[in-house]
């Protein structure tokens, strides 16, 4: 079973030709054979109808074994952060949209993601006139796309998430 919930009237313009919406990702087996996993993040719609997503940034959630019982508390906690603080991520990558990443700035966000995850995503970055925001979606894509354990996706995805933060936010650079 997967199921991908949608707040299509929370959706917001980050630049002329992207927009984002807040979403929450299920997938799971009836028979317990594979994980559960549940996933926060942002959708890319590439549909005007909303009904059709293109890549997706997820920033929270957790994969277990299929077993016991399933942590809904900690669930809602975290989706009820997220969608709360939607508004302040929006504005986050507006400011990254707008601000050109400088020449060697990406290798030092990266610093602390192991070398050959480090060196395969500053390959796939867009070359010649880059922005903050091109560079953060070419490094949470590759740790969504392109990496083949749950586990180095989710590891990547916080180092990504912290450095791009810590370095370019007001109290970064």
């Amino acid at each position: 079973m997967r199921a991908i919930f949608k707040f299509p009237e929370l959706t917001q313009s980050v630049s002329e030709l992207d927009e984002i919406c807040p979403c929450l990702k299920i997938q799971n087996t009836y028979d317990g054979r594979s994980r559960i996993g549940i996933h926060i993040g942002a959708f890319r719609f590439v549909c005007t109808n909303l009904a059709v997503g293109g890549a997706g940034a997820f920033a929270g959630g957790f994969m277990s074994i299929h077993t016991g019982e399933i942590p809904l508390d900690e669930i809602s906690e975290q989706v009820t952060t997220y969608l709360d603080g939607f508004d302040q991520i929006v504005a986050l990558y507006r400011r990254w949209s707008a601000q050109p990443l400088e020449a060697g700035s990406l290798e030092k966000v990266l610093d602390r993601i192991p070398e050959q995850h480090a060196k395969r995503i500053v390959e796939a970055c867009p070359h010649g006139e880059r922005t903050v925001y091109e560079a953060y979606n070419a490094a949470t894509r590759y740790a969504t796309h392109r990496t083949y354990s749950y586990r180095i996706a989710f590891d990547l995805l916080e180092g990504i998430n912290q450095r791009f933060q810590e370095t370019f936010t007001d109290s970064g650079n």
